[in-house]
């Protein structure tokens, strides 16, 4: 789930209902619409209506409140989550999103189920999920393909994409979709989790599918996934890692090939995020950031890697108590690359990435992709990007139309099944040298020959 920073230029406005509520009992669809053009940080709680009319009448203080359990797991509360998700599509905007339950006092095993769930089920309402761009891009951005057919958890939503594009249906579930005749491709952009059993089921059936990373969250998942498009005789998996599209990255993939600095010997990486939500937690900056490193670096040097370690530096007083930021990710090459990441999420100046490579007779990096630089009163500036959008639109599109082509020539090109089970491996490695602080070996498997 992609969290992006809200504009600067937009105001906060809390929806929430309960004791701290903009106004006790308040409306939030209704305070949506009157205040959509100052919605940018979007605080949702959800409150049962029998303990909040206690609290009302007895005027309980809010750690009473909480202790007789007015905060509960969605969607069993007021307001309706889904109504209000619904609501903030339709504002097209950038979003902050936190959702919180109080739980005072409780068991410390309680809140991590109870997060999990709540993620999966504002996933399947379609908090996060950038559904209706990759549509949109499809039908209006890109050449040579047509949507014919949508399914969300969120049915609705699905009917009003349909609607928006001429000779789209709006199927009951992804299944469907994949087993559509009027289907002859599929794109997979649901919760993470999900995206196996939708992966499977495309191969099954004989037809391409896009993946958005990751191909599924954990190796083994992801090795049934290769096992299985294999067994099928030909590759039809495309996994979302949109970085080897990038104008940049191709320049620099590019000049190693060409042997323009020699045989590569270090690689320096910093993935810095302008800043993140308090429910960002310190695995998410190997799960979410640096899995892009993982990939890049490997299509880069055309090697695996071998071995991770992580180091936890001085804490940056932006972030959230319970988040290590920034983070260092070591990581070693089968053939004896050594590969520096800097994971920094609460840099707060923008979105800046950066990749340098160095050879035995040269180096190579990215520019500043800024199209403008600024010189006046006795200074120079070049802007940093905003956010991912910014920075990268323009390898999303190629990616997606390289995709379409590619499936329109029967030939799969780009990522593959193996580079999702691989940034799968190194990601899992990585989390375990996170919390033991060593040095931990990547556990894979050899590459097949049917992915040389």
């Amino acid at each position: 789930m992609r969290r992006p920073v809200p504009t600067r230029s937009r105001r906060s406005w809390t929806t929430r209902s309960g004791p701290r509520s903009a106004r006790p009992g308040g409306d939030a669809i209704d305070l949506i619409r009157r205040f959509s053009d100052r919605i940018g940080y979007v605080h949702i709680k959800q409150m049962d209506p029998a303990v909040l009319a206690q609290v009302r009448s007895e005027g309980l203080s809010f750690g009473e409140a909480v202790k007789r359990g007015v905060c509960v797991e969605p969607p069993a509360g007021v307001p309706d989550p889904a109504m209000v998700v619904r609501e903030l599509a339709g504002l097209d905007a950038p979003l902050f999103v936190i959702v919180e339950q109080d739980l005072y006092p409780c068991e410390p095993g309680v809140p991590l189920p109870i997060a999990t769930r709540t993620q999966h089920y504002l996933a399947q309402c379609g908090l996060g999920v950038p559904t209706e761009r990759w549509q949109g891009r499809l039908a209006s951005v890109l050449s040579g393909a047509r949507v014919a057919a949508v399914a969300d958890a969120d049915v609705d939503r699905a009917a009003a994409v349909a609607r928006s594009l001429p000779g789209t249906q709006a199927l009951a579930s992804g299944h469907e979709v994949i087993g559509s005749g009027a289907v002859d491709a599929v794109v997979v952009t649901s919760w993470g989790p999900t995206h196996e059993e939708y992966v499977l089921a495309a191969i099954e059936a004989g037809k391409p599918v896009f993946c958005e990373k990751p191909l599924a969250p954990a190796p083994d998942a992801c090795l049934r996934i290769v096992e299985a498009e294999m067994a099928a005789g030909r590759r039809l998996v495309q996994v979302g890692f949109m970085r080897r599209y990038d104008r940049g990255y191709r320049a620099l993939k590019r000049a190693v090939d060409d042997g323009v600095i020699g045989a590569p010997l270090l690689v320096h990486c910093a993935h810095r995020n302008p800043a993140v939500p308090e429910t960002f937690t310190s695995d998410m900056p190997v799960t979410d950031a640096a899995v892009h490193e993982m990939d890049i670096s490997r299509w880069l040097l055309g090697d695996e890697v071998a071995a991770v370690s992580v180091l936890a530096p001085r804490r940056t007083r932006h972030a959230a108590a319970h988040l290590q930021d920034p983070q260092l990710l070591l990581m070693e090459t089968a053939a004896g690359v050594h590969i520096d990441v800097e994971v920094f999420v609460n840099c707060q100046y923008g979105y800046d990435i950066r990749c340098e490579l160095v050879g035995e007779t040269g180096t190579v990096s990215l520019a500043n992709p800024a199209p403008v630089a600024v010189r006046g009163a006795g200074s120079a500036a070049e802007p940093v990007p905003a956010d991912w959008r910014e920075r990268f639109a323009g390898a999303y599109d190629t990616e997606l139309q390289e995709w379409v082509n590619s499936v329109r020539a029967a030939q799969a090109t780009g990522p593959s099944s193996w580079d999702g089970y691989a940034v799968a491996a190194v990601s899992e490695a990585a989390l375990t040298a996170l919390e033991s602080g060593q040095r931990t070996v990547v556990v894979m498997k050899d590459r097949p020959p049917f992915y040389s």
